[in-house]
């Protein structure tokens, strides 16, 4: 019996697309609608797929958002309604608070998709599908990641040795510190590239292996995510996703034919809840023709 599959069941490269679909949307979409609706869905797909956690997540998000938008707020100049001058000579305009609203949106919900997105397919998987077209990426990643665990581990054991052997803690004792684990990751990254250089990872036409393979669900999957960048695409073509703030606000009118890109855009961002609620309900589906199966074995 097909039973539902779940958001992390897919192949990664299907929710990689997604993921950086969504990115690349986020921060290239200037219309406040859509800037809203990438807000909105970055929070409920994040809700609805990772419960634990959230508050953490959401308080990492927009630290970031908030200090972009007062650097831009207050600090950059441009518009040409002055609301008030500030006491550095740079007067806040309302077309610069605006802007700058819309940049705390950009990073808040880039911030939670690029949460979503590493929370879905991990580091590892992503190393591993760098592997097959483009290898040396992929190896120098993985070096870098296992470097700096490593890194933190020899900074904790300088730092006890030292403290054993009665070395008060100083400024200049910490940048003693600091320079001997910067030696030695620079001798590791040596010894790394010269025992990745004897096993032949420089060597042409290498192949690489992949347990994972597309199957039917990620093939649909596939096919519907290209349909919604196509019709999103179109959108931006029709000039339905752009506005400008610089020197005056310019938002293009609602029509019928924004509705319509609006709803597109909803429908793709929560992909990843309309599957998770199509597995449910799949799953709820089959519980109940097993437990009528097995009701009607049992009257018969």
């Amino acid at each position: 019996m097909a039973t539902g599959m779940r958001i992390e069941s897919y192949h990664p490269w299907v929710l990689f697309l997604y993921f950086t679909a969504m990115l690349v949307f986020t921060f290239w979409f200037q219309q406040p609608v859509f800037l809203t609706l990438s807000l909105a869905c970055a929070l409920m797909v994040n809700g609805f797929l990772f419960r634990s956690g959230m508050r953490k997540q959401l308080l990492c998000a927009i630290v970031p958002g908030t200090i972009v938008f007062l650097w831009f707020a207050l600090f950059c100049r441009f518009g040409e309604t002055v609301l008030w001058g500030s006491f550095w000579g740079n007067p806040v305009t309302a077309e610069g608070l605006i802007y700058s609203g819309t940049l705390w949106v950009r990073v808040t919900a880039g911030v939670l998709w690029c949460s979503g997105l590493f929370r879905l397919v991990p580091v590892d998987k992503i190393v591993g599908l760098l592997g097959r077209g483009m290898p040396h990426l992929s190896l120098y990643i993985t070096i870098l990641l296992r470097l700096v665990p490593r890194m933190g581990a020899r900074w904790q054991g300088i730092r006890s040795a030292r403290s054993c052997l009665g070395i008060a803690k100083s400024g200049r004792e910490l940048l003693g510190t600091e320079s001997m684990v910067l030696t030695w990751a620079l001798d590791s990254l040596g010894a790394t590239a010269r025992s990745m250089t004897c096993r032949g990872y420089s060597l042409r036409r290498r192949t690489s292996y992949s347990d994972r393979f597309l199957g039917h669900g990620d093939w649909v999957l596939l096919v519907g995510q290209c349909w919604g960048l196509v019709v999103l695409l179109c959108g931006w073509a029709l000039n339905q996703t752009r506005a400008w703030y610089n020197p005056v606000l310019i938002v293009n009118k609602i029509t019928p034919l924004s509705g319509v890109f609006y709803a597109a855009y909803l429908l793709f961002a929560l992909l990843p809840l309309e599957l998770e609620l199509v597995s449910v309900f799949r799953r709820r589906r089959d519980r109940r023709h097993i437990t009528w199966s097995l009701e009607r074995r049992i009257t018969g």
